[in-house]
């Protein structure tokens, strides 16, 4: 029940146009209709769902871990109709398995929208044990275009994105990220680590600005940033 109610005020603020991502109305322009588009850390579907709205034959994979925030999108999804975003309840990583995800503060409170993966040496309150895939695997079959990949994952963006090397080689995707400094150091590496594994494998950075201005990100840094490939 706790989960519907939930589902309820998603779907009302998605119905608002709370919940839409203001960046997809500048990057719809490097998808086609016909690609998939993948959205790790999906949590209310601010992404996916707007994202879907882009497509007219292409899908839309939102994985969100926590199982909680899975079921609540599915639900939401259903109030809303969508139909072409498949809900994935995993972690991605750079190999499969399990892994403990964080859900909880210190205090005991609910990290609403800042779950993450458990660091070695991070002091936390309580964590859920939840499967871990890597894109690699996940869409070593895929014959569709994979057109864009958003990714939100509270500082393990640098083990998702060494988990689909072959992935961005063989689609040339899109990336959408958020990097923090300080939520990288949970995992033992940089925001400069995720920017070299992506312009090693032949991506430049950028930053989009409010009104759609894309510039070049010559530094590594915190921020948001569009990863776009040669």
């Amino acid at each position: 029940m706790k989960s519907y109610l939930h589902a309820l005020v998603w779907t009302k603020r998605h119905w608002q146009g709370t919940y839409t991502a203001w960046e997809v109305a500048f990057l719809k322009k490097y998808i086609r209709q016909t690609d998939v588009c993948i959205d790790i850390g999906a949590h209310a579907g601010s992404w996916s769902v707007p994202l879907a709205n882009v497509l007219v034959s292409g899908e839309v994979f939102g994985y969100e871990a926590l199982p909680y925030y899975a079921n609540t999108l599915s639900t939401t999804l259903k109030l809303l109709g969508k139909k072409n975003i498949r809900v994935r309840n995993k972690a991605v990583s750079d190999k499969p398995g399990h892994l403990e995800l964080v859900w909880k503060d210190l205090s005991g409170a609910a990290l609403t929208g800042y779950t993450h993966l458990a660091g070695a040496t991070e002091g936390v309150s309580e964590t859920i044990r939840v499967e871990a895939v890597c894109l690699d695997d996940e869409f070593k079959n895929e014959q569709r275009r994979i057109g864009f990949i958003k990714c939100d994952v509270e500082g393990a963006e640098f083990n998702v994105f060494k988990g689909s090397l072959n992935l961005l080689k063989t689609h040339r995707s899109v990336i959408y990220t958020e990097i923090n400094e300080e939520w990288c150091q949970r995992y033992g590496h940089h925001s400069e680590n995720v920017f070299d594994l992506l312009l090693s494998n032949g991506y430049v950075a950028h930053t989009l600005g409010r009104e759609g201005n894309i510039q070049p990100q010559l530094q590594a840094g915190s921020g948001d940033f569009l990863f776009l490939p040669l």
